[in-house]
């Protein structure tokens, strides 16, 4: 799942992604570079990235 304007690059950090996709599901891996301005989270499964999205899609996080 592509979080796009949530990463390092615009303040957000793992523990803000932990607390809000977290919910949805089992994340199994974080990748967040440097100076980018998104993420990429894995989640154990399709349908948990699938409601993640759905409920997630276009809200500000921060």
């Amino acid at each position: 799942l592509l979080i796009s304007n949530g990463g390092l690059g615009c303040g957000i950090t793992r523990t803000i992604l932990t607390s809000v996709f977290g919910r949805y599901g089992q994340i199994t891996n974080i990748i967040m570079l440097p100076d980018k301005p998104f993420s990429v989270l894995s989640y154990q499964t399709v349908t948990d990235a699938k409601q993640a999205y759905d409920n997630i899609h276009a809200i500000e996080l921060i």
